[in-house]
């Protein structure tokens, strides 16, 4: 069969195969049929920054006449640098870029400020953007939830879904009518990961009432810090049926939740960092797990004062002895691991041998005696382990353990 006789769906499928830029651009000087699909693909596999150096650059690509494909890989919005002088011509790059790719696999948002656009500019923005696989927004600022409400909940194909800070500071249209217009947006019915790494009200009282009204029947995962104990509560009840994988940042005292119906989890990650500052912690720990119909893993993550001789309260004892109960007889569980969060700054030292390495090592082998000493009965007959995490406790909850669910977006 000649070259050009190939079927172009086959095509298009063997080419796909092809793993570097290098590869690709071999490929499409085989032929001119070839040219295409080629370009397609290459644009598919690549993410592009939107700093005010790149945006002008693409622009003189993204003509009215330009072949480059409407599918990309990857953009990722970064406004927090850009100077007064430049800030037009980069907001209008952005647009033109947004407008032109309607199909993008990945779309980060580092920083953006809407408030900064001219007002009837700012709905267009992010209205346009069709994201097929993750959304991750780190920081946006906005005049009111119908600006951003469409790319976070009107988008069917996303399927991780992670919220920051997120500022509303325009007047808000409360009344019933605004509402019901903004909840026909909702989509999301391949939503599989969803991460709240943020307090922000604009998250939580704003965007999340929808997200908790999407479909989320195909939920497997499911991050959240416990700003809102009544809504993740409700969160947790729609998506009980298909939860593989569940992470909850404890805060308050009185944080404990009800998983008598999240039958198939698989992995539940808490965080009592703030313990013993928060003395209640504990027990909301002990509560949330004795209600488990069953898990694999277990992990518990604590900060340094859960250590100081010092900071150990008197009801703790008794909680600890209840929760190494519990452990003992919670169906299927094969391994606590315990936790510790490290600062990104430090992070980078881990593995240098000598003595920064030996104190990295000496805190996880505190913590390990720590932990085999209140659960003694558990340790016994089962397994504990320390992980160390760079960075923040919702970016790895679940450590470095290999999360089948999170790696199918």
């Amino acid at each position: 069969m000649h070259l050009n006789d190939f079927p172009p769906e086959l095509l298009r499928q063997c080419l796909t195969n092809l793993t570097s830029q290098d590869d690709l651009h071999n490929a499409s000087l085989v032929c001119r049929s070839w040219l295409t699909p080629v370009r397609d693909i290459y644009w598919s596999c690549i993410t592009i920054s939107l700093t005010e150096d790149t945006t002008s650059s693409l622009l003189r690509l993204l003509g009215p006449h330009s072949n480059i494909s409407r599918r990309i890989g990857g953009i990722l919005i970064n406004g927090s640098d850009i100077e007064d002088e430049g800030l037009a011509a980069w907001q209008d790059g952005v647009l033109k870029v947004l407008e032109h790719f309607s199909d993008v696999k990945s779309l980060t948002i580092q920083y953006l400020d809407l408030m900064a656009w001219e007002e009837g500019t700012r709905g267009r923005v992010l209205g346009s953007v069709m994201v097929t696989a993750a959304l991750v927004i780190q920081h946006l600022e906005a005049g009111e939830p119908a600006e951003v409400l469409p790319l976070v909940v009107g988008n069917p194909e996303v399927k991780f879904l992670g919220l920051g800070l997120v500022k509303f500071e325009g007047a808000r249209k409360e009344d019933a009518e605004a509402r019901a217009d903004l909840a026909r947006l909702v989509q999301l019915q391949k939503l599989r990961h969803l991460v709240v790494f943020s307090e922000a009200k604009g998250v939580w009282s704003e965007l999340l009432p929808y997200v908790e009204h999407a479909p989320l029947e195909n939920l497997n995962t499911v991050v959240l810090l416990c700003y809102d104990n009544e809504r993740i509560a409700r969160l947790i009840a729609r998506a009980a049926p298909s939860l593989r994988s569940l992470a909850l940042g404890f805060i308050s005292n009185d944080t404990k939740f009800d998983l008598s119906q999240v039958k198939s989890l698989t992995n539940l990650s808490i965080d009592i960092s703030s313990y013993s500052r928060t003395d209640g912690l504990l027990a909301g720990l002990l509560s949330t797990i004795s209600s488990l119909p069953a898990v694999e893993q277990l992990f518990i993550n604590v900060g340094p004062a859960i250590l100081e001789p010092e900071r150990q309260l008197d009801s703790a004892p008794p909680l600890w002895e209840a929760l190494d109960a519990q452990l003992i007889q919670l169906p299927g569980l094969k391994t606590v691991v315990f936790t510790q969060v490290l600062d990104s700054c430090l992070g980078f030292m881990i593995n240098i041998p000598g003595v920064m390495g030996g104190m990295f090592n000496k805190w996880k082998d505190d913590i390990l005696v720590y932990a085999q000493g209140k659960l003694p009965r558990y340790h016994e007959n089962g397994v504990i382990v320390v992980k160390q995490i760079v960075g923040s406790w919702t970016s790895q909850p679940f450590a470095d353990f290999n999360i089948p669910s999170t790696n199918r977006w």
